[in-house]
């Protein structure tokens, strides 16, 4: 897509073109749909608004503040943000986070009632998000609730130590 002075972008009207960096990302004086007026990255298929679109989703249902919510954003980050002190395990390996749940009300309706499930039964502290295959993607048929220590005996390496001491137990 070739940018100009007024074209749209989802809520943005692109204003002008401030500035290009060191790899080439193109940062552009926009004017937002709410009316605001920002220099903003822009990515193909990924920006659109100023940032109000995002906050305008998240508050719709009230959920910025809830651990819910919290735990949506750290497997994002996980998978996508290098910088994240543990990417390595996750979007270093390739995991993704699949294309519907990066929209925070589609993970809403897949998950949500089942964290309530896990929380009422074993705490809010005590459930955390699990990928059942731990080389899959985050996605709905590959993601569950669970408990601390069922993450752990999740885990490649436990797995992985488990599978080794059986096949030794056998063999005695």
């Amino acid at each position: 897509m070739e940018y100009h002075n007024g074209a749209k972008i989802g809520y943005l009207t692109l204003i002008k073109l401030d500035h290009t960096d060191y790899y080439y990302h193109y940062f552009w004086l926009c004017k937002c749909k709410c009316g605001k007026e920002k220099i903003v990255r822009i990515e193909r298929n990924r920006t659109k608004s100023c940032g109000c679109l995002q906050r305008e989703m998240v508050t719709k249902h009230g959920m910025e503040t809830s651990r819910f919510y919290h735990i949506w954003q750290r497997m994002k980050q996980r998978c996508y943000d290098s910088n994240s002190n543990k990417y390595y395990l996750w979007g270093g390996k390739g995991i993704k986070v699949t294309k519907d749940w990066l929209d925070f009300t589609t993970f809403y309706g897949d998950m949500y009632k089942s964290y309530q499930q896990h929380c009422s039964r074993y705490g809010i502290k005590n459930t955390t998000l699990d990928r059942i295959n731990n080389n899959r993607n985050y996605r709905k048929n590959n993601c569950r609730w669970a408990t601390y220590k069922e993450q752990n005996n999740n885990r490649n390496f436990t797995r992985a130590c488990l599978t080794h001491n059986s096949k030794k137990f056998r063999k005695a």
